[in-house]
């Protein structure tokens, strides 16, 4: 029977203000992270909760051998890319809504700039929406491992020519996102 292996996705380690934040360590027993779910006649469905700043190394071996048997995998946004046009849509302040560094103290708007420096020239950040310039902030102070614990195990059921399905739209994702953060979060 098919084994089918599906991904809780559960993020970790939030955008930090320091110019360093440390990697979670994984739990070291796998069973804390991988779940299964039987019932007679049916095949068994994995569930494995990944860490979004983890990376392939942290993937406990009781994975790789559900992912070697897995017919399916079934993530939150799966092999799914944003669409071009809506993630430029999304990255762009809402019309009408102030600068970013109007919406903020001039000190916080000054360590923005500071810790982006270099990475994002200071008129597109005042562009930016408050979503997006925290992700721009976690990516510079606390960069994710190459690849990141979701992406291997897809691209692992990818080279074993396997189903990978998404569970939503990459752009949903990002729309509720860019909701939930504001400018206080920065």
């Amino acid at each position: 029977m098919r084994a089918l292996l599906g991904l809780v996705l559960v993020g970790a380690c939030g955008a930090a203000t320091a110019p360093a934040c440390p990697r979670p360590t994984p739990p070291a027993r796998a069973e804390l992270l991988l779940w299964q779910a039987t019932k007679p006649d049916r095949p068994t469905i994995y569930l494995f909760g990944t860490i979004h700043h983890g990376g392939r190394d942290d993937i406990p071996p009781a994975l790789w051998t559900v992912i070697a048997t897995a017919s399916y995998l079934y993530t939150e946004t799966g092999a799914l890319e944003p669409d071009a046009d809506a993630m430029r849509e999304l990255v762009r302040m809402p019309r009408g809504q102030r600068p970013l560094q109007q919406q903020m103290s001039a000190d916080d708007w000054y360590e923005l700039r500071d810790v982006l420096r270099g990475t994002i020239k200071e008129d597109e950040l005042a562009r930016m929406p408050p979503w997006y310039a925290m992700a721009r902030l976690r990516a510079t102070v606390a960069p994710p491992p190459r690849p990141t614990m979701d992406a291997a195990i897809v691209e692992e059921m990818q080279e074993r020519d396997r189903i990978v399905n998404a569970l939503e739209q990459p752009e949903a994702q990002l729309a509720e996102l860019a909701k939930a953060v504001t400018v206080p979060d920065l």
